[in-house]
C-alpha cells in the first residue's frame, strides 16, 4: 500500500516538473528550425522638445536717410512669426514690415519688407531680406540687412533696430544706401504648442 502511494507522489511531481517543457515546446513548435525567437518590439516615443510659436505685431516707427543725406520719416506696421526649439529661444524669425515714408514732405512713398532673421536668448537679434519701394521713379528693390536689440516689458516687446537698405541702379550703373532707425512695439499674441508626433519603429 505504502508502495502504490510512493509511486503515485513521484508520477504528481514528475507531471509538474514536465509541464514548462511542454509550455515551451507548443510556443516554439511554429518556429522553423534555426531561426532565433525575437522579441516583441515595443513603440518609440520621439523625445524631442515640442516647437514652440507666436506672433508679434505692432506699429514702426522711424526716419530714413537717404543717400544724398536727406531724412524721411516712416511710419508703418510689423508683423512677425517666431518659432523656438523651447522657452529661452533661440527665436526663428520671419517679420514683414510695411512702411509709409515722406508724409512729412507731402510724399508718400510706400514699402515692404521680408526679414528673416534670428532673436538670441539675449534679445539681440538680426536678420537679412528684400525689400520693395514704390518711388516718384517707380518700383526699386533692395537687400536690407538689420539688427538691434528688444527690450521686454511683460508681453510687450520695443525693439530698437537699424536697417541698411542695399540697392543698384541698372541704368546710371550706381549703387544706393538707405539707412533707417527704427522702433515701435509689439503685443504678444497666443502662444502654441506643436506637440511631438509619435515614432513607431520600423513604420517610418
Amino acid at each position: 500500500m505504502r508502495s502504490r502511494f510512493v509511486r503515485a507522489c513521484v508520477v504528481v511531481i514528475l507531471g509538474f516538473a514536465a509541464s514548462p517543457v511542454m509550455a515551451q515546446t507548443a510556443d516554439t513548435a511554429m518556429t522553423p528550425p534555426g531561426e532565433p525567437v525575437l522579441a516583441p518590439v515595443s513603440p518609440r516615443v520621439d523625445a524631442e522638445a515640442p516647437v514652440i510659436q507666436y506672433h508679434l505685431d505692432g506699429p514702426r516707427i522711424g526716419v530714413t536717410f537717404m543717400p544724398d543725406g536727406a531724412p524721411r520719416t516712416q511710419f508703418g506696421w510689423h508683423l512677425e512669426n517666431q518659432a523656438a526649439p523651447g522657452t529661452r529661444g533661440p527665436w526663428f524669425l520671419v517679420e514683414r514690415i510695411f512702411l509709409v515714408g515722406g508724409v512729412e514732405r507731402g510724399e508718400f512713398i510706400p514699402s515692404g519688407t521680408v526679414v528673416f532673421g534670428v532673436r538670441t536668448p539675449g534679445s539681440f537679434e538680426f536678420g537679412i531680406g528684400p525689400s520693395i519701394t514704390l518711388g516718384p521713379q517707380g518700383f526699386t528693390t533692395a537687400v536690407v540687412v538689420a539688427a538691434g536689440q528688444s527690450l521686454r516689458y511683460g508681453s510687450i516687446r520695443v525693439p530698437v533696430n537699424v536697417a541698411l537698405a542695399m540697392s543698384h541702379n541698372e541704368r546710371a550703373n550706381t549703387n544706393a544706401v538707405r539707412i533707417t532707425l527704427i522702433t515701435g512695439w509689439a503685443i504678444k499674441q497666443a502662444e502654441s504648442r506643436e506637440p511631438p508626433k509619435p515614432y513607431r519603429f520600423g513604420l517610418e
